[in-house]
């Protein structure tokens, strides 16, 4: 099966605002088409950061257990779907299916993990000399995270990244590596199914 994939943009499918694409065939077998992914532009990155500027206006409102709720929605669909991501993840990129099942199954724990953050996510307060005076720090969101992750952990790597980027209010722009633009969107899908707004999270592939 060659898996046809595309940019995610606020939401909606799209391929490279030019068409241009690349391929990627398995390492074991090149005479196997993998997957075909959109070369992308200069253009198409700048719609995937107004696209998560637009969603942070109300993403970063977000209650923190509401972030939670959706991260961990995200983890269990991961979860459910590892034994179909790893073989993919094998066909595109050569690991070996007991590393890609390890993966697989890692993953989405990495996702509870920061569910639960972003109920942590705490200020500190100070001394102050100054009579009924508060000193205090408070952790905000700081807008748009651009995650660019390799293709040896796939899947583990950029959940590390995305993960702690929701769960403190931000969205994200990502840029999976170009040998693993499939396991890119499927990431990318699980955060959509599970409920997270469009533009929260927004994928764009490239080789460049």
């Amino acid at each position: 099966m060659t898996f046809d994939v595309r940019n995610r943009i606020g939401g909606a499918l799209r391929p490279a605002s030019d068409g241009a694409t690349f391929e990627r065939h398995d390492p074991a077998d090149p005479r196997q088409l993998v997957s075909v992914a959109p070369e992308s532009t200069a253009d198409d990155v700048a719609s995937a950061v107004d696209a998560a500027m637009d969603a942070f206006q109300q993403w970063s409102r977000t209650t923190p257990s509401a972030r939670a709720t959706l991260l961990e929605k995200a983890a269990e669909i991961l979860a459910r779907q590892a034994d179909e991501i790893a073989p993919e993840m094998v066909a595109e990129m050569g690991k070996p299916i007991g590393m890609a099942r390890n993966e697989a199954g890692r993953t989405p724990k990495n996702l509870s993990l920061y569910a639960a953050e972003a109920i942590r996510l705490t200020g500190v307060t100070y001394p102050s000399d100054d009579p009924g005076a508060t000193v205090y720090s408070e952790r905000v969101p700081i807008g748009v995270v651009g995650v660019i992750t390799p293709c040896n952990f796939p899947l583990n790597l950029a959940s590390r990244k995305i993960g702690p980027a929701h769960a403190a209010g931000n969205t994200v722009v990502f840029k999976p590596s170009p040998i693993t633009p499939w396991t890119g969107q499927r990431l990318g899908e699980a955060f959509l199914e599970a409920g997270i707004p469009p533009g929260v999270v927004n994928t764009v592939l490239g080789v460049g």
